[in-house]
């Protein structure tokens, strides 16, 4: 599941790059004007921010008890992207404080759950930190608070493109270590075989053991109980011959 949200994740990520910069309406949906404007403005931004959570709360995988504050987050993001669709408020800000209010959550549990103590978990912070930074980019852009230029537009497509480098650094050292720890359990569960393994002849051995000896004690308890019983029968016999005596 790890890797499908991180192929979702970087889906998103291309799909606003076609939208943002007019590529995708230029070449693939070019008769469409319509789209095109509520992909930029309805769709393309809160795809990429949730699916940027939703990944990032996939690879780290928090406890419960954050994942059920993750979740009411999740909620709230998502009644910031409707009220997007009302004109209560201005155009972004209810999604930019439910992303503002999101990254924040998560990066909080990123610091409780000391995850970047791995050097592949640091890639995924680092990452993660480029990714926060090239979305309030966005955001600061849209509303105006730096200007929109050559280099504030770049920004944000090379942010992405080391953020997903870093991303998939930090997969691949998850994987590894996956891959790792299953070899380590194989390893042990042979080891764990071989030993119940050697136990178990140690107990036939000593079953047997214990057999032979059962049937040696059985066999000395036979010879007893035969001589024994000659000896009653002399003394029964003498009995009888003392008894015609008298």
């Amino acid at each position: 599941r790890l890797y499908l949200f991180y192929a979702i994740y970087i889906f998103s990520t291309i799909l606003y790059n076609l939208v943002q910069s007019s590529v995708g309406h230029f070449f693939i949906w070019t008769e469409n004007h319509t789209l095109n404007f509520y992909l930029l403005r309805y769709l393309g931004l809160p795809f990429l921010i949730a699916t940027s959570l939703c990944y990032s709360v996939k690879y780290l995988n928090l406890d419960r008890q954050f994942f059920a504050k993750m979740k009411r987050a999740a909620a709230f993001l998502l009644a910031t992207v409707l009220l997007e669709f009302t004109p209560l408020f201005p155009a972004y800000v209810p999604l930019a404080t439910g992303t503002l209010v999101s990254y924040l959550l998560l990066f909080y549990g990123i610091i409780e759950s000391r995850r970047y103590r791995e050097v592949f978990d640091r890639y995924f912070v680092l990452g993660y930190v480029l990714m926060v930074s090239a979305v309030l980019l966005v955001f600061l852009r849209l509303f105006g608070v730096i200007a929109s230029n050559f280099y504030t537009y770049y920004a944000f497509h090379i942010g992405l493109m080391l953020e997903a480098t870093l991303f998939t650094i930090s997969l691949a050292g998850r994987y590894d270590q996956v891959r790792k720890e299953r070899a380590r359990a194989i390893e042990e569960e042979l080891l764990l075989s071989q030993n119940n393994a050697d136990l178990q002849a140690t107990l036939i051995c000593q079953l047997e053991e214990n057999e032979g000896l059962q049937t040696k004690v059985q066999r000395e308890l036979q010879e007893e109980v035969k001589k024994r019983t000659v000896e009653l029968d002399q003394k029964n016999e003498q009995l009888e011959e003392v008894n015609d005596n008298l």
